[in-house]
């Protein structure tokens, strides 16, 4: 578990002179078991502020049992923030009910700090696309389907979401690397 514990976790301490600090947890394909509740707790133990979850919450289109596991091992637990990108199985179990949970959730310190494409208001793109700042640490979310029906337009987004910011930590977050960015051998051809 040890091991485990620094994989899932990853703290960022920002640069010499910015007072914050964030620690943000990454997660993804977790489903909502008890393998789920471990991880949350461990990232509750330690102290998380951020949970990103790289989507695919469940693969059962049980988005109130997947809300239901967000407030009992997360919310209840003194979790702050959650971001979350969304993948195939989100979207094709129909996305639109996980997000209204995940706006329900959505704190005011992160709506106020995050951008749709375009600028567009993020409770509209929620899950899609963002653009977020958090105690100085730029955060860039794509789903799953913006980068298979678009490269072109999601490369633009996170190359113009990261162009000209003062940060000096920036995330970006997405499913299933499209072939030409993936530096493993899986998924390794486009999606066209």
């Amino acid at each position: 578990p040890h091991k485990m514990t620094h994989r899932l976790v990853t703290s960022l301490c920002l640069a010499a002179g910015v007072a914050n600090s964030l620690k943000v947890g990454l997660v993804g394909d977790t489903d909502y078991g008890s393998g789920a509740a471990n991880c949350y707790k461990i990232m509750s133990d330690r102290g998380v502020d951020l949970v990103l979850q790289n989507g695919d919450f469940d693969y059962r289109n049980d988005y109130s049992g997947w809300g239901y596991f967000l407030d009992t091992n997360w919310y209840d637990n003194g979790g702050k923030h959650v971001l979350m990108s969304a993948r195939n199985h989100d979207i094709e179990l129909n996305f639109d009910n996980y997000r209204t949970q995940l706006l329900s959730r959505l704190s005011p310190e992160l709506e106020s700090n995050c951008k749709g494409r375009d600028g567009k208001d993020f409770k509209d793109d929620y899950g899609r696309w963002g653009n977020c700042v958090l105690n100085g640490v730029r955060i860039v979310l794509l789903g799953w389907d913006e980068m298979k029906d678009d490269l072109g337009e999601a490369v633009s987004f996170i190359k113009d979401s990261f162009t000209g910011t003062p940060e000096h930590w920036r995330i970006c977050m997405w499913h299933r690397p499209e072939g030409t960015y993936n530096p493993g051998d899986r998924h390794t051809s486009n999606y066209n």
